[in-house]
């Protein structure tokens, strides 16, 4: 009757233990979108500050990739605020916010147990004539 308690013990907290590991996973999914979607609203803050999308006009904390694409990062120089977990999410902007569409494409990572869980959003705006950022499209 011991050996089957214990059996019965041991295979229960097998269970719990994958059980919490794909609760942490998900955790760390839904981080990664949270990260994707804190890099699109710094984009948008950028362009409704009337800034360009370029090193010299926009926050220090953003570090340049290339023309259009720009990171922040938690382990960068200048740590994010507001994240208590390793990310990083890269925004490109694409299209000249003052005349036409702007495409903003903000991608995430965030690091959790060794692996890097991933989140993307998509999103089309627009400048209307009252000088608001108007949302077109959204994907996630």
């Amino acid at each position: 009757m011991l050996v089957v308690l214990s059996l019965l013990m041991v295979s229960y907290w097998a269970m719990v233990k994958v059980k919490l590991k794909m609760a942490q996973a998900k955790q760390a999914e839904i981080r990664a979108m949270y990260a994707a979607r804190a890099g699109v609203a710094d984009a948008i803050d950028e362009l409704r500050s009337g800034n360009d999308w370029d090193e010299l006009s926009i926050d220090p904390q953003w570090v340049k990739v290339d023309a259009t694409t720009f990171y922040k990062s938690t382990i960068a120089t200048i740590p994010l605020e507001g994240f208590d977990y390793p990310a990083t999410f890269s925004v490109t902007v694409e299209g000249d916010p003052t005349t036409e569409r702007v495409s903003i494409t903000s991608k995430a990572e965030v690091l959790y147990d060794s692996r890097e869980y991933e989140q993307q959003i998509d999103v089309t705006v627009v400048r209307s004539l009252a000088n608001e950022i108007t949302f077109i499209s959204t994907t996630e």
